[in-house]
């Protein structure tokens, strides 16, 4: 808690503690330099992008050193990472990388919080049987023995669950998606800019609704658990289990 009080003070006020760097974009928490260039030329990459008013985008591999540094610097962080403005007034981003394309997806944070860990370390994970995929578990990997139907060679597909403030995991018979985000809002565009119709649930509240109205099944509708600083607060009525 110290460390995020820590840098929240840093992004309000264009300091550095803890000998971070301030002239140029780093990753959070990173005190090799030569790490933080990585960040940096990242950065520079999109500026073009970023100067356009992009909030989201999604970088192809390309033929970079600097590239095959940043995916090989993320795999060894789960494939995700955070890096931090610098004071050339570029914003805070946070970076996923999908690890069989090597496309890294970057999103701006809406506020000047970091992404909370909440859920992050955990997994989601369903049971693709026709009779069994309705129920979404939500659990840590040592607990995963939990979860059985006295049944051996079940087909089960899990997820890992990344960071953030706000979650919502979607699943039916055939798919499980996740989105994480810092704030209300976030949540709520990534999830109508990416899957659902723009509008579709108006706000957070909206949202809500529809979490805890939405019901998989074996065609196109999905279940949606909502989840707040890593509790559910809506979803299907007895279609989560968690296990932690």
């Amino acid at each position: 808690m110290k460390e995020l009080q820590r840098f929240r003070q840093f992004l309000n006020e264009n300091k550095f503690e803890n000998k971070l760097r301030t002239d140029s974009p780093g990753f959070y928490r990173e005190m090799d330099d030569s790490k933080n260039d990585i960040a940096n030329s990242f950065v520079t990459y999109i500026k073009h992008e970023l100067d356009g008013g992009a909030k989201t985008g999604v970088l192809k591999p390309i033929a970079d050193k600097w590239f095959y540094e940043l995916v090989g610097y993320m795999m060894g962080k789960g494939n995700e990472a955070v890096v931090t403005a610098g004071k050339g007034g570029s914003p805070s981003l946070k970076l996923i990388l999908d690890p069989k394309s090597q496309d890294i997806v970057w999103r701006k944070f809406h506020s000047w919080r970091l992404v909370k860990e909440n859920l992050a370390g955990m997994k989601a994970g369903k049971f693709n049987e026709d009779d069994r995929y309705e129920t979404l578990y939500v659990f840590s990997p040592s607990k995963i023995e939990d979860i059985t139907y006295g049944e051996d060679d079940l087909d089960f597909d899990e997820i890992d669950l990344p960071s953030g403030k706000f979650t919502a995991i979607l699943w039916h018979n055939s798919d499980l998606q996740v989105y994480a985000a810092n704030s209300k809002e976030e949540l709520v565009q990534e999830l109508e800019e990416d899957f659902f119709d723009e509008g579709e649930f108006g706000d957070f509240e909206g949202l809500k609704e529809a979490a805890n109205n939405s019901e998989p099944d074996g065609d196109s509708n999905h279940g949606i658990a909502l989840f707040v600083d890593g509790k559910l607060i809506a979803g299907p009525q007895g279609g989560v289990e968690i296990y932690k």
